[in-house]
């Protein structure tokens, strides 16, 4: 079984971190008409920092911000958002029918094959609304001598709705079915074989981390999954 493993740093809830650029001074109003001019430093809870231009920091409650102040605090939270996650893939071969024997040098079993894709979240906080999407690139070869192979990509996606800490999603990619001939005579080559597999986390439409079993993958281009999500990958661990 070939294993890979990539550490990917995503969007945290309650976890703030500076933006690249600083934002722009934001002037908040709360329900009482008092005004405080200055940007978010972060958002923790009920409560968002404010740095003033002084270089003073004040906490301000959300719950007593204006409508549109809130608003403005809910946008800025998720688009600063950073997640600890550990993505994992690896590949997986089964057997789902009997063996067949179709004379005494040759054996046929029925398998299926695929990836394993695993999501553990080692924030201190929970993760929620990833959506994890999946292209699987498989070659099939042509029983005809000299004939090019051809590839095959299965794609799915499915939604993550909340991962506690430690807590890991697990998916089985869509099961590909082959034969595996086993041959006293000499050794055949399988009807297909798996090339790899490019996994994508999103959140809020963002790409926050991918993984790539090659990066020679990435020659092969990203395709869009236009399907509705399933929801509710399953979790453990």
């Amino acid at each position: 079984m070939r294993h890979w493993a990539i550490i990917a740093l995503l969007l945290l809830p309650g976890a703030a971190v500076p933006a690249a650029t600083p934002a722009a001074p934001h002037t908040f109003t709360d329900q009482f008409g008092r005004t405080l001019a200055g940007e978010i430093v972060e958002v923790s809870g009920p409560q968002v920092k404010v740095r003033r231009d002084d270089g003073q920091s004040v906490a301000l409650d959300i719950a007593q911000l204006t409508d549109a102040d809130a608003a403005y605090v809910t946008r800025w939270e998720r688009e600063h958002r950073v997640y600890r996650l550990h993505l994992e893939a690896s590949t997986f071969h089964r057997a789902v029918g009997s063996n067949q024997s179709h004379n005494t040098a040759q054996v046929v079993q029925d398998m299926e094959m695929g990836y394993e894709i695993r999501l553990t979240n080692d924030s201190s906080t929970p993760a929620a609304e990833l959506r994890l999407e999946y292209n699987v690139f498989v070659v099939r070869r042509s029983p005809v001598p000299n004939s090019e192979p051809t590839q095959i990509r299965i794609k799915a996606r499915g939604t993550v709705d909340t991962l506690a800490l430690k807590q890991t999603a697990t998916v089985r990619t869509s099961p590909i079915p082959y034969t595996k001939t086993e041959s006293m005579v000499g050794n055949n080559s399988p009807a297909l074989e798996i090339r790899g597999a490019w996994v994508r986390v999103i959140f809020d439409g963002r790409v926050v981390a991918e993984y790539l079993s090659s990066e020679k993958l990435r020659s092969e281009g990203w395709q869009e999954i236009a399907t509705v999500p399933s929801r509710g990958l399953p979790a453990g661990g």
